[in-house]
């Protein structure tokens, strides 16, 4: 394993959910159990140093983790995990693809519950076209702040080439009588050419009256895009 990881190949471990072949992270391989699972079943994992067992679902075993990095006197098991942890990380400065922007828009467009990512059968979707989908917490934790930053960086990038630029606003109250407001920014390019980009939405309080107005605007000026014009 460990030279495996010097070679930053870190394989991972196979199981068997309802018929077809799933990999899951790799220091499950430290850990002996069943290679068959169904959704959301809890799965016995025997540690291989020590014999301690564990009860867990299959992408939720953070706590066999802790368990194995406990296990400092086991010959170059901390190094494994000192390079499992740096190709981890860079993993997670993750390159944000059409696919990702497309998958990021779909979820909030429709509005769908996140815990489909840890659906087998969501998954199952794109397995033909082989495209690795995260799960929940990953999504939630990593995919979504590097769209929103990514998304920042290109607002940024469009401002500052922009000719000209003019704030537009928007109010409305949604079914439970909740206000907000968004703000737009409709720029020129040197070439005339003009775009619209939304760079915010905050909750309004209070009546739609100028101060407030004035706040809300503010509110989406001072932690946006805008902090380095």
């Amino acid at each position: 394993m460990l030279r495996k990881a010097r070679q930053n190949i870190f394989p991972k471990k196979n199981f068997i959910n309802n018929g077809k072949i799933f990999g899951y992270t790799s220091y499950l391989n430290f850990t002996q159990s069943e290679n068959q699972s169904s959704q959301g079943e809890k799965i016995l994992f025997n540690c291989i140093f020590c014999k301690e067992k564990f009860y867990a679902c299959l992408g939720r075993t953070s706590n066999i983790k802790v368990h194995l990095e406990r296990h400092f006197y086991v010959p170059d098991l901390i190094t494994w995990f000192q390079l499992y942890g740096e190709e981890n990380c860079a993993q997670n400065r993750l390159k944000i693809d059409d696919f990702t922007i497309k998958l990021v828009k779909f979820f909030i467009g429709s509005n769908s519950s996140l815990n489909q990512f840890d659906s087998i059968y969501f998954k199952d979707l794109f397995s033909s076209q082989k495209i690795d989908i995260p799960c929940s917490k990953t999504f939630c934790e990593k995919t979504l702040p590097a769209v929103y930053e990514s998304v920042n960086n290109e607002i940024e990038k469009k401002l500052k080439r922009a000719a000209s630029i003019c704030l537009v606003s928007d109010i409305w109250t949604n079914k439970p009588i909740l206000d907000f407001l968004g703000l737009a920014a409709n720029i020129v390019y040197d070439n005339f050419e003009k775009e619209i980009l939304v760079i915010g939405m905050v909750r309004m309080s209070g009546r739609h009256n100028a101060e407030n107005i004035k706040q809300a605007i503010e509110s989406i000026v001072v932690m946006g895009v805008f902090l380095s014009f």
